[in-house]
């Protein structure tokens, strides 16, 4: 699964301006890149009528979506929790990248009552975008040698495998010739084709966790650092080359 949930918290306390419809405002910034899957918004607001305030969310490039619109009336303070099932306007969120600033709005719109936002919170699940590398310089595969040719991807950060796709577009008139092996930053050796095919033409395939053991086993492990691709051809006369080859994490972290 790519799925991930982040709960950030602001604590700003800021006077809400009285009577005045630009109100103040706070930002909570997300770094994490993916879809919103779901949303919950928690708001505390010290206020001696909460009849007077509006209260607003805009999420990063997007129209504000209205939390509470003067409702009620002298009741004292403000503590509340907004999500997708209560309100179409956060439900219609679903599906937007949650990457950026998103901004609180506290409005008072009428004279005398006044209050403060002590704090308020975004809890947000999302599905996390695939991470993606590759590596497209064409490399010929010396004939015969078991040293073959060894290409190294770097992966930034400090991200999780959750699930990892491994694609290698290999040029060669006789694959039973070729042994292709990963070499991850951390665990062993996971050899992705061991001289199978006989004399078929080509390796243009994808490995997935969940379908090649050696893969599936990376789960869990670090991913920031460098990935190496080897590849040999162990037997005499047919030559090829290596086209390109990618790594696709679907991942989480930073």
């Amino acid at each position: 699964g790519g799925a991930a949930v982040l709960a950030l918290e602001s604590t700003p306390r800021l006077a809400i301006p009285d009577n005045d419809p630009r109100g103040g405002q706070d930002r909570i910034r997300v770094e994490a890149a993916g879809r919103l899957e779901n949303l919950r918004v928690r708001v505390a607001i010290d206020h001696s009528w909460i009849g007077d305030l509006v209260v607003s969310l805009s999420p990063p490039q997007r129209p504000a979506v209205v939390l509470h619109n003067r409702v009620g009336a002298g009741k004292h303070d403000l503590r509340e929790t907004y999500d997708m099932s209560r309100l179409p306007g956060l439900a219609a969120l679903k599906g937007v990248p949650v990457s950026g600033e998103w901004t609180l709005q506290a409005a008072d719109l009428a004279d005398q009552d006044v209050g403060t936002l002590v704090s308020w919170q975004l809890e947000i699940e999302f599905a996390a975008a695939p991470l993606r590398v590759e590596d497209r310089e064409s490399v010929s595969i010396p004939d015969n040698s078991p040293a073959g040719i060894e290409r190294v991807l770097r992966i930034a950060g400090d991200p999780v495998v959750c699930d990892i796709a491994v694609a290698v577009d290999i040029t060669h008139p006789w694959i039973g010739d070729l042994r292709v092996a990963l070499l991850p930053p951390v665990g062993g050796l996971v050899v992705l084709h061991d001289r199978q095919g006989g004399s078929g033409d080509n390796i243009v395939r994808t490995w997935r966790s969940g379908e090649t053991a050696g893969l599936t086993a990376l789960r869990g492990q670090p991913g920031g650092g460098p990935w190496r691709l080897s590849v040999a051809d162990l037997s005499g006369r047919d030559v090829g080359k290596l086209n390109r080859w990618s790594i696709e994490l679907q991942c989480v972290g930073s």
